[in-house]
């Protein structure tokens, strides 16, 4: 034991002097550095652990986490940083202010929407009880899987009434590009079920037994939802990607920019997108009949024998 403290206190000093000289070594790393890096790791933690995008907890959290880290900043002496410190610190700053921002701006997409999505809080309340690996209640489950089902089903229906009753009921109707953005947050809603659903499936084989119905039935439903609110409300001819590929509602960090050249984007904006799709589907179409001539060009050219 006694030797073998000295030896290790010898490693410890050898280790102290490289991490001292290294830092000599290479004076272009910045103080600000482990700040950025703990932040980033953090942050990327959170948004692991509050996936749903959709979820006011979500916000609640990274807010608060965006909020404590800007205060911590402000709390440094700019003046004492050196030049790169000063550049690192401005950066991290400006990168917390749009992070609150956007987060913001996120959270009234969602708002806007929240009429059409009156079954995400018992999707969100599931997956945020098994990321709390809380005890689960197979029998409560099926309950809340048979209630999304409805919810859903009636919901459709309303909408669907609305939409056979003329210019009186279409005036209550949402607009294509909100109705192309609740699409987007139901496949989100729909993946989130999925994986809730995936990690009691076949190791709990009481839940297996109460979800084996309801849930394929939820997730049916929550797939022709959207699917209706691409086709019949957003005007989308083509199918459009679904699931976690989907168009989404912009995260928080995420860059957008608006109409107006600040960094939030507008609603012109996002109908831009939304003619954008439609665009592409014409386009597509339209494309086989303009590539039938070159075609039969191609093929009448090799019938010539010409090389």
């Amino acid at each position: 034991m006694c030797k073998t403290l000295p030896t290790l206190a010898a490693a410890l000093t050898l280790v102290v002097c490289f991490a001292a000289h290294a830092e000599d070594v290479d004076p272009s790393v910045s103080r600000m550095r482990s700040v950025i890096d703990q932040y980033a790791e953090d942050r990327t933690t959170l948004r692991l652990t509050y996936a749903i995008p959709t979820s006011t907890a979500r916000d609640d959290r990274l807010r608060s986490f965006y909020e404590q880290r800007l205060a911590s900043l402000e709390a440094v002496d700019f003046d004492k940083l050196d030049q790169s410190g000063k550049v690192d610190y401005l950066l991290l700053r400006n990168d917390l202010r749009y992070a609150l921002k956007q987060l913001a701006h996120s959270r009234r997409q969602v708002d806007e929407v929240a009429s059409l999505l009156p079954f995400a809080g018992a999707v969100i309340d599931l997956e945020q009880a098994r990321r709390r690996v809380e005890t689960v209640d197979p029998e409560k489950c099926a309950r809340t899987l048979t209630d999304i089902t409805k919810q859903v089903a009636e919901l459709r229906k309303s909408l669907e009434q609305k939409l056979r009753s003329g210019e009186s009921g279409r005036k209550d109707l949402p607009s294509p590009v909100l109705a192309n953005r609740a699409a987007g947050l139901v496949d989100e809603l729909r993946d989130s079920l999925r994986r809730w659903n995936g990690f009691y499936s076949g190791y709990d084989p009481e839940f297996s037994w109460w979800a084996r119905q309801p849930y394929p039935i939820a997730d049916q439903e929550l797939a022709d939802y959207a699917i209706f609110l691409r086709r019949r409300l957003a005007g989308y001819d083509e199918p459009q990607p679904q699931g976690e590929t989907a168009a989404r509602v912009p995260g928080d960090g995420e860059p957008q920019q608006g109409e107006d050249g600040s960094d939030q984007p507008g609603p012109a904006g996002e109908w831009h997108a939304h003619q954008s799709h439609a665009l592409a589907a014409q386009v597509h179409r339209s494309g086989d009949e303009v590539d039938r001539p070159h075609q039969r060009g191609a093929a009448e050219y090799r019938d010539t024998g010409y090389p």
